[in-house]
């Protein structure tokens, strides 16, 4: 019991009941905190697709058109080409 306590006294009841349902469902044997923790994980990136959001993309070249981000782009490449350059001396 005590491994489990160790794994899992982070989580939420209602996570792991959740993947307690999840394994129960399609498993055959007791799960192993390993089980568990998988289902944990797969929830938790399935639910940040759900939340994806695309990107705008008229809004975006509206935005990287403007004469501010044309000179702030400019300067950044120019930074980065610096950096590389010295990075690469060494």
């Amino acid at each position: 019991m005590k491994v489990w306590l160790d794994c899992f006294q982070s989580e939420k009841a209602e996570t792991l009941q959740a993947a307690f349902s999840d394994y129960f469902k399609a498993g055959k044997f007791f799960p192993k905190p390993a089980d568990i923790a998988e289902l944990i994980a797969l929830r938790r990136e399935s639910s940040k697709v759900k939340d994806y959001q695309p990107i705008d993309a008229e809004r975006t070249k509206q935005e990287q058109s403007t004469p501010e981000w044309q000179e702030s782009s400019k300067r950044a490449r120019e930074l980065l080409a610096k950096l590389a350059g010295k990075v690469a001396m060494k």
